[in-house]
């Protein structure tokens, strides 16, 4: 859109408030013409009438043929005509020369009073009053008439009065428009510039420069609501970019290791120096660091597919209680490594509708981060309870925990606990993260609590599976009786 055609808001509300004005102001004084038109015509038809049935009264009584005493009727602008059955005339008043100019009337049957307008000689308009009478066994009409001078005068300078004040009451309405529309957007400006400046500093951060929350404006109106949604997309806004900049410096930190190490190795059996054990250890290194960072790609890309909504589960019917012993299994070696004992209460048959693999990897996870932080010696505990309501899925270890301030943390990626007897133990960071991925694509989710007597107790749970999975589950034992 080019800069010509741009309409700030501000002209439309102003022009919107000064049309809407005008609109009523013309809308008023035109309705005050209106009733005023009406009360005078009516105050002239009153007059008029007044004015006439006298006349009438004395033409009833009088025997005289030739009603010439007419002329003695009649003021300025007051005009007075007798008119026989035929519409001819028969006498007038000392003001007029000749006949008034009357519409084409059936006097011979005019019964009633007939109102109307003509002109008089000198080009006045006239408001006209007919009245029929008997005389003498003769049908006559009176025709009376006033000018209309005064009430067109009256008309005409209340339009003046009106030209002018309508003139005086749209420039006010549009001054008065334009510093209220001005005075209403003046929080929307100040709420554009700040936001303009915080955005510049979550894209473009700088030292000592941070994000602040727009300032609400005193008055609780839409205002006040749009200043607390920006505050709010702003605060997730930053966050997200500062989880975003935190993710990447701490991805290529995880990444730029292992390759450090491939690199010297590689080096090492490029300058054919190293003696036969030498190079079956730095090979053997190769392929640790290669397990290591294909195991940190992997769970980037499986994190991101999550992000995107893309996590697509092949469900089908398993026992979680035997994804669990599979992944106990997995991980005895491990266990058996640091003398730590599984102790397993997974019951019998517990179906459910998912994905076995993504299900064996969020179980290994938990299980290997349980193994990884027991003390030597120490049991880890594996249960697995369902009802009608939900799955649940635990591990309960009896190691060091998690300080209360980094619970919140636990599942972001790359979060390191400052906790020394966690630091040192190796891993990629991304564990958490990805269990808690898998266990929401699954509907579920993964929850920590400390543990009582010590030690962490993460617990998986999943919605009760669907009574299609059930019946499969079910279906799947009578095939493995075969």
């Amino acid at each position: 859109m080019s800069a010509h055609s741009l309409r700030p808001l501000r002209y439309r509300m102003i022009r919107l408030s000064w049309i809407t004005v005008g609109a009523l102001l013309l809308a008023s004084y035109v309705s005050m013409f209106l009733l005023l038109r009406q009360q005078a015509q009516r105050e002239l038809d009153r007059r008029l009438r007044s004015t006439a049935v006298p006349v009438l009264q004395h033409f009833e009584a009088t025997k005289d043929k030739t009603m010439a005493d007419l002329k003695e009727f009649g003021s300025p602008g007051q005009y007075f005509e007798i008119l026989d059955s035929s519409g001819e005339v028969r006498e007038l008043s000392s003001a007029l020369s000749s006949g008034l100019d009357l519409p084409a009337v059936n006097w011979t049957n005019l019964r009633t009073p007939a109102w109307g307008y003509s002109h008089s000689p000198d080009g006045q308009r006239l408001r006209v009053l007919a009245l029929p009478f008997t005389r003498l066994g003769q049908q006559y009409t009176l025709i009376a008439a006033l000018s209309t001078f005064g009430m067109n005068h009256i008309l005409d300078d209340f339009g003046k009065v009106v030209a002018v004040t309508l003139g005086v009451g749209l420039l006010l309405a549009g001054l008065i428009s334009a510093w209220y529309v001005d005075k209403s957007l003046e929080p929307v400006r100040a709420l554009t510039a700040h936001a303009e400046l915080m955005a510049d500093r979550m894209i473009h951060p700088r030292p000592g420069e941070s994000w602040q929350p727009l300032p609400l404006p005193v008055p609780q109106d839409e205002i006040e609501r749009l200043t607390s949604t920006f505050n709010r997309l702003f605060s997730h806004a930053d966050k997200a970019m500062r989880q975003l900049r935190q993710f990447i410096s701490d991805a290529s930190h995880e990444i730029r290791t292992p390759l450090a190490v491939l690199r010297g190795e590689s080096e090492l059996l490029l300058s054919g120096s190293l003696a036969q054990a030498d190079v079956q250890r730095a090979v053997a290194g190769m392929d640790q660091e290669l397990r290591r960072l294909t195991h940190i790609v992997e769970g980037l890309l499986t994190l991101s597919l999550a992000d995107a909504g893309q996590l697509r589960l092949l469900r089908e019917p398993v026992y979680l209680n035997e994804v669990l012993e599979d992944a106990c299994e997995l991980v005895a070696a491990r266990a058996a490594a640091k003398q730590v004992k599984l102790a397993r209460a997974l019951g019998q048959g517990v179906a459910y509708g998912g994905d076995e693999a993504f299900l064996h990897e969020l179980f290994v996870i938990l299980l290997d981060n349980a193994v990884k932080y027991s003390p030597a010696g120490a049991p880890v505990e594996v249960t697995l309870r369902a009802d009608m309501e939900e799955i649940e899925v635990a591990f309960r270890d009896h190691g060091p925990g998690v300080a209360p301030a980094e619970v919140e943390h636990i599942f972001e990626r790359f979060y390191r606990s400052v906790n020394p007897a966690i630091q040192n133990q190796s891993g990629s960071g991304l564990g958490l993260s990805i269990a808690q991925a898998i266990a929401t694509a699954h509907g579920g989710a993964v929850s920590y609590h400390a543990a009582k007597g010590g030690g962490s107790r993460f617990a998986v749970r999943l919605p009760p599976a669907p009574e299609g999975a059930v019946s499969s589950g079910a279906a799947l034992e009578e095939v493995n009786k075969y």
